[in-house]
């Protein structure tokens, strides 16, 4: 009883531009709208400036005490885990975390080198994975 009173309550004192969901909104309320205007009114970066920008940024190697933390949808766990291995000098440490909070799991880490010779088989678990420096 007490809550059809409220409901009843809320639908008789709500004022009625306000009650539709297909009422007209105006359009500088949309914050999202908004926000994406305001990213495509964004100057185009030249090509030296985007370079300026990697090498101090992207290309730099990791710091003494530094992580990547990263994931992938876990159905490209192998290709992921491939492509470290490829990519990453053989001494440097990775760390792989699968199946966290299940019975099965699994938190392994070791060198890209020793990863290359023992290289296991995640499939479709889920998987956190640590690049250290």
């Amino acid at each position: 009883m007490v809550r059809a009173w409220c409901l009843a309550t809320t639908i008789l004192l709500m004022p009625l531009g306000q009650a539709w969901a297909d009422s007209p909104g105006d359009r500088d309320e949309n914050a999202a709208l908004k926000y994406w205007q305001a990213i495509a009114s964004l100057p185009k970066l030249k090509e030296a400036d985007i370079q300026k920008f990697n090498e101090q940024n992207i290309l730099k190697p990791l710091d003494e005490h530094e992580t990547e933390i990263f994931i992938e949808t876990p159905y490209r766990n192998d290709a992921l885990l491939g492509a470290l291995l490829d990519a990453c000098a053989p001494g440097t440490r990775l760390c792989i975390a699968a199946d966290l909070t299940l019975p099965t799991e699994s938190i392994r880490t070791q060198a890209v080198a020793g990863w290359q010779r023992s290289r296991p088989s995640l499939g479709k678990r889920p998987a956190v994975f640590m690049l250290l420096a």
